[in-house]
C-alpha cells in the first residue's frame, strides 16, 4: 500500500501515514518515507489534526473529518487556561468538537519561538482567514 506522509509540525522525528484519501492511519518515526509538500499535522489525545494543500484551498483534517478552508461553515478557537489550552471546532460534524491540550512551552533560547507559530491550534486560528496562506496552500 502506498501511503501519503505528513511531517509533524513541531517534532521532525515523527510522520503521519495516511491512506490515499488522506485519512490518518498511524504515526511513526520519520525515516525512509518522504513527507508530502505543504502538509503538516499534530497529534492530540484521541487522534490527529492537520492541514494539507489541495487544488481548491487548504484542507483541515481532524481525524477522518475534512473541511476546506474556503468553506465558511466551520470555525476554530482556542481558550487559554494557564498550562493547558482548549481548542473548539464547530462545523466539522453536526456538533462541536473540543479538547484540552498542554500549552506550548516556548524555548527561551530560540528568538523565533512564538506561540502563534509553535502552537498548531493558535496557528490554525490565525491562518483560518489569511488570504496569503490560502493562496500559498492552494495548488
Amino acid at each position: 500500500m502506498e501511503y501519503i506522509v505528513f511531517q509533524h509540525k513541531n517534532d521532525r522525528r515523527f510522520v503521519l501515514l495516511c491512506d490515499e484519501n488522506y485519512n490518518p492511519i498511524t504515526e511513526e518515526k520519520s525515516g525512509q518515507r518522504e513527507p508530502r509538500n505543504k502538509a503538516l499535522y499534530v497529534s492530540f489525545p484521541g487522534g490527529f489534526a492537520g492541514v494539507y494543500a489541495s487544488i481548491e484551498s487548504p484542507v483541515l483534517f481532524v481525524n477522518r473529518s475534512k473541511v476546506l478552508f474556503s468553506d465558511p461553515s466551520w470555525s476554530v478557537s482556542v481558550r487559554k487556561n494557564g498550562s493547558t489550552n482548549e481548542v473548539i471546532f464547530s462545523g466539522l460534524n453536526s456538533s462541536a468538537f473540543e479538547f484540552e491540550y498542554p500549552a506550548v512551552v516556548l524555548d527561551p533560547m530560540d528568538p523565533w519561538s512564538e506561540e502563534q507559530f509553535d502552537d498548531f491550534f493558535i496557528w490554525l486560528t490565525n491562518k483560518r482567514h489569511d488570504r496569503e496562506f490560502m493562496n500559498m496552500w492552494t495548488e
